[in-house]
């Protein structure tokens, strides 16, 4: 049984026990990705995608965080491979696409340092509570992607001392200024006026970044 996203969130406060518990947790519970990976914000995101990957000759990409696999339906990509921490989500994703070669689902404890024309992390760097989890995901986010890192995220940073402990801003364009030079961001548009009221994920944009040749 699917139980309501909200009544899953009230009960994780009660239970957290790190970024990755949280996300078994949520979807071996019945829960998803999120309101972020469906309905506006997901054709949002899907149309902005499907822009960049064609515009810089994108064929193959790496997808941390890649979830219930929802977001990934209306984009074509000769070759991705999607991992997560949830292996719930991942046996969801394999089942989902089954019958699709050009996209394989792994769990993190498998990536062995390949790496893509990009790499994508969608909705994930606001849900990296522990500051160890944050930058070692940064570290492994950079390190993959051959030219291009795609993130989708809020940018700024968190200013109430409790959001609910599987949310949690930080202003990481600072961090990846700092830790990668060899990137550049290159396309930060602004978050679209017909999403300004979403209350799944308040200010998240798109930011792309770009490896300096």
């Amino acid at each position: 049984m699917r139980l309501p996203q909200k009544l899953l969130n009230a009960l994780a406060l009660f239970r957290f026990r790190g970024s990755a518990w949280y996300w078994e947790w949520r979807y071996a519970s019945g829960g998803n990705s999120g309101a972020g990976s469906y309905g506006a914000e997901a054709a949002y995101k899907t149309a902005f995608l499907a822009k960049i990957l064609k515009s810089r000759k994108i064929s193959s990409v790496i997808d941390f965080g890649c979830g219930d696999g929802n977001q990934l339906r209306d984009l074509e990509i000769p070759s991705y491979r999607g991992f997560d921490v949830s292996r719930t989500a991942i046996e969801c994703c394999r089942s989902m696409y089954a019958g699709d070669a050009s996209k394989t689902f792994h769990h993190i404890d498998a990536y062995r340092n390949e790496s893509a024309d990009a790499a994508l992390s969608l909705d994930v760097l606001y849900h990296l509570i522990e500051d160890d989890v944050f930058q070692n995901y940064l570290d492994r986010l950079f390190h993959a992607a051959n030219r291009v890192v795609v993130i989708y995220a809020v940018d700024a940073k968190e200013t109430r001392s409790f959001r609910g402990r599987h949310v949690r801003f930080r202003k990481f364009t600072d961090t990846i200024a700092r830790r990668y030079p060899d990137f550049h961001l290159t396309d930060a548009p602004p978050r679209p006026d017909h999403l300004l009221d979403s209350a799944e994920t308040p200010g998240a944009s798109f930011f792309v970044y770009e490896r300096i040749a």
